[in-house]
């Protein structure tokens, strides 16, 4: 009986979310502020949903008919083609606008030289800025002349692996027409695209995330020595992942939430998550012994996450990245300058709870209200361009993620009361988007992180081309759906 009120729970967040996506959307790009402005929003999202709602058969067989075409009997031809287009977007983009980095990217670029450079890391003798994303950028750095185009062979890899974790996992999820549809949704994605020239760790997550769940949830249907070593190298893709972004940390739960929908028992669960676990610890072990070295504390991947959630809750804050004196918890005692931000972030919202409250829905609408980050950093930010070029990339960029919303807001609305609402697969997808949209309600929140899930939405709003005809889930081995 719970399992039923899990699975009705978590397709009933993915609804809320579509909709406060479509809020932000609108909400987000209204400069004024005030009740009226946002009882008018409100009003105007209740409407575009409740339309959403009535034309949903219709939504979904316009974009059935739209994607007729993309459908390739060779599994082979349609990835090597999806790999390919990619690539050509991604090159010319690239090619039209060199790679510049700036803020957080440079900082990424710089340690990765550091540490070939000096063979240590940060000074060796910090554990402020975490170690994946410069780990990362070694090799492409110590092979090409110039470093410039590290961050773009790294991320035309991962594009391509991503295509491919994609159409794997989708086709396990929901059969062969939503994965093209889900892998070519990737291949235009305009932020994604726009993405290619930054050293954006969001990039890497969104790969290692996926792979994790695919190297979990795939085993079930092979033999059991692969199925161990898949485990271990799903815990090792999360251990890497928390490296890069420590607040994948707990990530793993949602690999718990797998079991959990897949009804097996308290002991076979915990034998299939195992190998997991000491994947994760055999990745992050290393950096934590670093780290104790460097600073003779207990410090398992870095410091800098008390000052992301010190400038995210604090009397100026705004939900994002705010202009303070960031340095100041890291001269000195690093440790006492974390115990510092976290005091004094905890001090404030217990002293202020509605105004946390309040801050919390700023964080959420900024997690979803666009999807212009790349095209923004790659034009204003690293060249100073706003002209027609930035308005038109920006505005590609935000329609694409709109109509991704609605698709996805279609396909909820529909398998909420279907046979889809069962499929461990679905539902943990779902959750790893709930997952990020919790832990930047919390933290910093700017719209570049649900890159982080940018699988799931596709693979979500390629659902909807399910909408008219649900197959029925029978459980495969091991509780895996299998399509009839």
């Amino acid at each position: 009986m719970y399992i039923a009120v899990l699975q009705r729970l978590i397709w009933s967040c993915l609804v809320l979310i579509a909709v406060d996506g479509l809020w932000a959307s609108i909400y987000g790009h209204v400069r004024t502020s005030g009740g009226i402005t946002l009882v008018s929003t409100l009003l105007v999202t209740a409407v575009i949903v409740a339309a959403i709602a009535v034309a949903r058969r219709e939504i979904a067989a316009l974009f059935v008919a739209c994607s007729r075409w993309i459908y390739v009997d060779s599994t082979a031809q349609f990835l090597i083609f999806c790999i390919v287009f990619g690539w050509t977007l991604r090159a010319a983009w690239v090619f039209g606008f060199r790679p510049l980095q700036v803020s957080d990217y440079a900082q990424y670029v710089s340690l990765a030289e550091g540490l070939i450079k000096y063979g240590t890391y940060d000074g060796g003798v910090s554990a402020y800025w975490p170690p994946g994303m410069a780990l990362f950028l070694v090799p492409p750095i110590r092979i090409l002349p110039d470093s410039t185009w590290a961050p773009v062979v790294n991320n035309l890899f991962l594009y391509g692996l991503l295509v491919v974790v994609t159409y794997i996992l989708a086709r396990l999820a929901a059969g062969k027409r939503v994965a093209q549809i889900a892998s070519l949704l990737l291949a235009v994605w305009p932020n994604h695209v726009f993405a290619t020239g930054l050293a954006m760790k969001e990039l890497l997550i969104a790969t290692l995330l996926p792979l994790a769940i695919l190297l979990f949830a795939a085993p079930s249907i092979t033999t059991r020595w692969s199925s161990h070593a898949a485990r271990l190298a799903a815990g090792g893709c999360l251990g890497f992942a928390a490296l890069t972004q420590p607040s994948t940390v707990l990530f793993p739960l949602v690999l718990v939430n797998y079991e959990v929908l897949s009804r097996r028992g308290l002991r076979e669960a915990t034998m299939r998550l195992l190998p997991v676990a000491i994947g994760l610890v055999i990745v992050i072990s290393p950096w934590t012994v670093r780290n104790f070295f460097a600073l003779h504390a207990f410090v398992p991947v870095s410091t800098n996450g008390a000052v992301v959630f010190l400038s995210a809750n604090n009397p100026k804050a705004t939900g994002g990245w705010i202009q303070m004196d960031y340095e100041k918890y890291r001269r000195g005692n690093e440790l006492e300058g974390a115990r510092m931000a976290y005091r004094e972030a905890f001090d404030w919202i217990r002293a202020n709870p509605v105004a946390f409250a309040l801050l919390t829905v700023k964080k959420q609408v900024r997690f979803l209200q666009d999807d212009d980050a790349a095209a923004v950093t790659t034009l204003w930010l690293a060249r100073g361009i706003k002209d027609y070029r930035l308005s038109t990339f920006v505005i590609l960029s935000n329609v694409f993620w709109y109509a991704i919303l609605v698709l996805v807001l279609v396909a909820a609305l529909e398998h909420w009361v279907s046979s889809w609402r069962e499929n461990p697969l679905i539902l943990s997808l779902i959750v790893s988007v709930v997952y990020f949209f919790l832990i930047h309600s919390i933290f910093q929140s700017e719209s570049k992180h649900h890159l982080n899930v940018i699988v799931s939405f596709a693979i979500l709003a390629a659902l909807a081309a399910k909408v008219r005809a649900s197959p029925s889930i029978s459980a495969g081995p091991a509780g895996t759906p299998s399509r009839k």
